[in-house]
């Protein structure tokens, strides 16, 4: 309850959050929830993973991040590799069910109740939240995988959303919805470090710290590498005697075929082209740029330009119709 001058507010649930607009003609207030609004152990965790002498010692610490959900990666001094998701991941009573009530909780939700962080049933191993969570078991976790190393970039760490829906994969009890999160980086990168790191493994070179430097500072497009055999295809397409005149016309002009000339000597990389302020180790004092910089410094531009574009007209357009609004930002990559 609360006065605000001669307003009169009655407020009888909160979902565990602040309250962040209110519309009092209505009668309707929008909530955001979140775990960390609430007590969390953050500090003790840190301590005890910078104690840990084991494995188990490291996911008793991380079971007590509560309040965040990060990536975290471990190495001992044994060998073993191991990466996990933290955090409290608050269970719906929706999707707890199999069902989805509404919306995805990546929207705004009715919070009259059918969509709410289920009440507590069974308290979990140092859990602060006071609601019902997925059980540590169950977060993403690899230990000591196959392949001798582990790739973490911000990604879908399962693959969840690479479906375009992140309300379709069942937890392990076969009913329940698991759901982690809508939104994650686009796995471009996480890709091209996997590369990298196979094709060292390949070669039969150890990884220094110095080359894991370089695979994470690598300024190289990942997605033009997948999209560049089809933007040739279309100008080889555009080029045959039966292609439409608007394509042929289009492949005649001397910038397309000049973009293209420029295209074929691409190594995918992104230098700006300038002596200083090009992507290296040692920023400055560098040498003139090659000419194979300045090309690829050009080529980077052409084909970023050509990603907004296609962004434009294959993802943005079609929602137009719809009234709903373009996807933003790196979002665009990852639809």
């Amino acid at each position: 309850k609360g006065t605000v001058g001669d307003q009169f507010a009655r407020v009888p649930f909160r979902n565990n959050g602040p309250i962040i607009g209110v519309d009092f003609q209505n009668s309707v207030a929008m909530v955001v929830q979140q775990v960390g609004f609430g007590p969390t152990q953050e500090i003790q965790a840190f301590l005890e993973l910078d104690r840990a002498k084991t494995l188990k010692d490291f996911e008793k610490g991380l079971q007590k991040l509560g309040g965040a959900s990060v990536n975290m990666g471990v190495v001992t001094t044994k060998g073993e590799i191991a990466y996990y998701t933290t955090g409290e991941l608050p269970l719906r009573e929706d999707l707890d069910k199999g069902m989805v009530n509404g919306v995805p909780p990546s929207f705004i939700r009715d919070g009259r109740g059918g969509s709410d962080w289920k009440p507590m049933r069974k308290k979990q191993p140092f859990q602060t939240l006071p609601t019902e969570i997925l059980p540590f078991k169950e977060m993403p976790k690899v230990i000591n995988p196959p392949t001798g190393f582990v790739v973490s970039a911000n990604n879908d760490p399962i693959g969840d959303t690479s479906d375009n829906n992140p309300v379709n994969t069942k937890r392990k009890n076969g009913k329940s919805i698991l759901y982690l999160s809508s939104f994650y980086a686009s796995g471009l990168r996480a890709s091209q470090l996997t590369s990298q790191i196979r094709a060292a493994i390949a070669s039969n070179k150890k990884i220094s710290v110095d080359m894991a430097r370089r695979f994470q500072a690598a300024g190289r497009m990942r997605d033009a590498e997948i999209f560049l055999p089809f933007i040739k295809q279309a100008f080889d397409n555009a080029r045959n005697p039966s292609a439409p005149i608007q394509l042929s016309t289009l492949a005649g002009d001397l910038r397309v075929k000049e973009a293209m000339e420029r295209f074929s000597k691409w190594d995918l990389t992104t230098p700006t082209g300038l002596r200083n302020g090009y992507d290296s180790f040692v920023p400055f004092n560098q040498a003139e740029p090659t000419d194979d910089q300045i090309n690829n410094s050009v080529c980077s531009t052409i084909y970023s330009i050509w990603r907004s574009q296609m962004v434009r007209n294959v993802i943005d357009a079609p929602l137009v119709p719809v009234k709903l609004a373009g996807v933003d930002g790196n979002f665009g990559q990852t639809a």
